[in-house]
């Protein structure tokens, strides 16, 4: 194992040309994104692609995404159209990746069954260099054993893995190209080749007045429905604008027990900047849990939808069943047909 330290604010080129020369004689390397750290070959590199799947000790059925510089290299491999080419202009770069269909030949071990494929542009400007300087879309996961967490930094890659590749790139920051440390939260997908898009792994956020009682029902209820698909790779929470203190009330607790759904222990948290720029589908229960969002965060209009949801706080537990089934039926029309089951 060798490793190269790279500046990731101003990759040194002489460096970036040792890596992409290392890739394109079907060398392996670690590096740093802008989410956490990744293994990675040339994505055309059969053999290179199967010892990542070995040394992660990765199942064969789950394909792994490919990185790229540009929107040209994505749209040379996929099937597209004007509306997904303007979602890959706000999307990318950054920490999201899209499914798309292959509409070029691709190793089994990057596309599914249906040949859909995970493309992702990072918003790391040392991968950017190292892709464009080699011209070569790299077939990339996270570096770290299956199943385990991913890491933000080379300590704390599992040595089996460090030591089965060509090159480990340390960019030496706690994060890429950014004075700032990451949470090392891995990218969310999303599914372009649904209408509308589906949530594949991500963040869903529901949003009421005080977190007391329509968001925490609803993500109780989500929750439910996830868990009892087996889904675990969509995170739930909820938040509001008063109340940071409080739980649910005691109408909430009673009529989702019976669903047994336990809101016992829930705590409400407000609805801030860094919360609500954390998830990738935001419902909230009225328009003006929409604006309130938006006035802070002008960004994630795109990812708010508004379930219309009447607040039952100081109604009697009949109003609060009467909510319960408004958001169920909200759920199967607006929500699920947004997220991956």
């Amino acid at each position: 194992m060798r490793i190269l330290k790279i500046n990731p604010t101003h990759p040194e080129e002489e460096k970036i040309k040792e890596a992409a020369n290392l890739l394109k004689k079907g060398a392996v390397l670690i590096f740093p994104t802008d989410t956490v750290y990744g293994i990675g070959t040339f994505y055309k590199n059969e053999s290179g692609i199967k010892r990542i799947f070995e040394l992660k000790k990765r199942p064969k059925t789950k394909p792994i995404a490919i990185l790229l510089a540009n929107k040209k290299m994505a749209l040379e491999m996929v099937e597209s159209s004007k509306v997904i080419e303007k979602e890959m202009e706000r999307l990318w770069p950054g920490a999201i990746t899209l499914l798309l269909k292959a509409k070029v030949p691709l190793s089994p071990l990057l596309k599914d069954s249906s040949s859909k494929v995970g493309l992702r542009i990072p918003d790391c400007p040392l991968i950017l260099k190292l892709i464009e300087r080699s011209n070569l879309p790299l077939a990339t996961t996270s570096a770290n054993l299956s199943g385990q967490p991913a890491n933000c930094q080379v300590e704390t890659i599992e040595k089996e893995i460090l030591e089965g590749v060509d090159l480990v790139i340390d960019k030496g920051l706690p994060s890429c190209g950014r004075e700032k440390e990451t949470s090392g939260k891995e990218s969310a997908v999303w599914d372009f080749t649904a209408e509308p898009p589906k949530l594949v792994r991500g963040g869903v956020l529901f949003v009421c007045t005080g977190n007391s009682c329509r968001s925490p029902m609803a993500a109780g209820l989500l929750r439910k429905i996830l868990q009892d698909k087996g889904n675990k790779n969509i995170k739930i929470d909820s938040a509001g604008f008063l109340f940071p203190q409080g739980g649910a009330t005691r109408e909430a607790i009673e009529v989702m027990k019976q669903e047994e759904i336990d809101l016992l222990s829930h705590k409400s948290k407000l609805a801030k900047p860094l919360l609500i720029k954390n998830f990738d589908l935001i419902f909230v229960m009225e328009e003006i849990h929409r604006e309130r969002i938006t006035e802070m965060v002008p960004e994630a209009a795109k990812k708010i939808f508004v379930l219309d949801i009447p607040d039952p706080i100081g109604k009697p537990v009949s109003f609060y069943k009467e909510t319960l089934s408004k958001i169920k039926e909200v759920m199967e029309k607006i929500v699920l047909e947004r997220i991956e089951l």
